[in-house]
């Protein structure tokens, strides 16, 4: 009796030992909310739950880019756009240190020689030393702590002024510097190439050894970046880059064969702030800000001069307005403008920074790495991304200058800039009795870092003087584009 009731204990517990093994086993109805909804059938992505972060890409290596400090010799007379220069080098050097930035590019142009009495030779050496004592003072003894990676670039100004260009790189060896350097940071190249003149020459020697690097570096990783280094832009490539060297066409051609370089240039003295300051219609060209003073374009987009000689106008490469105090409004005044290249697992973002206040300049340029031009982000195709500047007829006035007989005052409230664009200039058609009697091209606000209403002063032919005009005005944007027009009547004299 007890063995039959044993056995149909047994046999129970086994019945249900397999139930329970049976209903773990079967499918279970998913849990919508639970993350682990199965694809439908036929496949496809699974959504991610929105709660999940999004993937961050890593932060691979941060370098500065400084340039044209222009710093003379102790004691050198110099014209006022260089009475600066020493106190924006160490001011560009401390920012940098301050940021812990341990690769650091001088891109040309570091020191001026001028000439002031004892021989060009001297000159020459006391800039290299007073700009050597700016370093130790930011670096300590001998530059015994500037940046582990650290390359500085020739630029014409290193070659000025009366005496050979052997004479110049002999100073500059002496100056503790040597040509062409290269070095890689966490596999990513950085080559430099240097002039062997004021003009912007490049040796033989030079090109080759450039060449070479590039397919070294292009070897490592083809889809990483290749950062190079020359002084003086490509022509037709960022703003007003008028100036062909001889080895313009050499640097255009290795571009067009890596598209995954990036040339960082100097040179122009323009804000680092414009927009095309960045170029991406060959390969990535960026310009650095100024270091030291900062220049106006003697053309605008569409390659018009400018008519503002009756102003007393910064105009033809002269230096803006420097009448602020250091790092005045939108950056030009000593700018120190510098760049700070952030460079991630697949994309590069380069802020533009006043060095004396800390404080970006515009907003950060970025683009992802540059496999082929379909790529490219400031291509021929970026201006179409940005407004146009537009133009409004508030605030305007005009009127025959009772004292000076044969000039028109006119005052108008600026365009404003829009995002990254900026209004370059403005151009002013006068009418007398519909026919058009002058077509003037103005700077703009931007450039002479003026606030309020537009103040123009213009001298007419005397055939017209007193006589009733209109005036027709559209500001021009960056990219040469044109405003809307606004109207404004000049009455006659009394």
């Amino acid at each position: 009796m007890r063995k039959d009731f044993f056995k149909k204990a047994a046999a129970l517990l086994i019945c249900f030992m397999m139930l329970l093994f049976a209903v773990g086993c079967a499918p279970q109805p998913s849990n919508p909310d639970d993350g682990n909804t199965p694809p439908p059938s036929g496949g496809g992505d699974v959504t991610p739950p929105d709660d999940k972060p999004p993937v961050e890409e890593e932060l691979l290596l941060t370098f500065g880019v400084f340039a044209d400090t222009q710093v003379p010799a102790l004691g050198a007379k110099v014209g006022p756009s260089l009475l600066n220069a020493a106190e924006n080098l160490e001011t560009g050097l401390t920012y940098f240190k301050e940021r812990g930035i341990e690769t650091l590019i001088l891109n040309g142009d570091i020191i001026d020689y001028v000439n002031y009495g004892s021989g060009s030779s001297v000159a020459v050496g006391a800039a290299y030393k007073h700009m050597n004592s700016i370093m130790d003072k930011v670096w300590g003894e001998n530059r015994i702590y500037k940046p582990l990676n650290f390359m500085y670039t020739l630029g014409n100004h290193e070659y000025y002024y009366d005496y050979s260009a052997s004479e110049a790189l002999r100073q500059w060896n002496l100056a503790g510097y040597e040509m062409n350097q290269t070095f890689t940071v966490n596999d990513f190249s950085f080559i430099s190439i240097d002039m062997k003149d004021n003009g912007g020459s490049v040796s033989g020697d030079t090109k080759m050894l450039v060449e070479e690097r590039l397919a070294a570096a292009k070897a490592v990783d083809p889809n990483r970046p290749i950062f190079l280094f020359y002084h003086i832009p490509p022509a037709d490539t960022v703003l007003n880059t008028d100036w062909t060297t001889p080895a313009d066409a050499w640097i255009k051609g290795l571009l067009s064969q890596y598209p995954q370089a990036v040339l960082f240039t100097a040179h122009t003295h323009f804000s680092v702030r414009h927009p095309r300051q960045i170029d991406q219609t060959i390969a990535t060209v960026v310009n650095g800000g100024a270091g030291t003073y900062v220049c106006v374009p003697d053309t605008d987009a569409s390659g018009r001069a400018y008519d503002n000689a009756d102003d007393n106008v910064p105009m033809n490469g002269d230096i803006a307005d420097d009448t602020a105090a250091l790092g005045g409004a939108k950056g030009f005044n000593d700018s120190c403008g510098a760049l700070v290249v952030n460079v991630y697992t697949a994309h590069v973002e380069i802020e533009r920074v006043d060095c004396h206040t800390g404080e970006k300049i515009a907003e950060d340029w970025s683009f992802p790495y540059v496999k082929s031009a379909s790529d490219f982000v400031y291509g021929s195709a970026y201006k179409d991304k940005l407004a146009v500047p537009q133009i409004s007829a508030e605030s305007c006035t005009a009127r025959w200058n009772p004292d000076q007989p044969r000039r028109v005052q006119l005052a108008f409230a600026p365009a404003a800039d829009t995002g990254e664009n900026v209004v370059d200039a403005y151009r002013l058609e006068i009418y007398c009795e519909n026919a058009k009697i002058a077509d003037k091209n103005y700077l703009s606000d931007y450039w002479n870092n003026t606030d309020g209403n537009l103040n123009y002063d213009m001298i007419l032919p005397k055939e017209y003087k007193g006589k009733a005009l209109t005036i027709k005005v559209q500001a021009i944007d960056a990219f040469g584009r044109l405003s809307n027009q606004i109207e404004i009547s000049v009455p006659a004299a009394a």
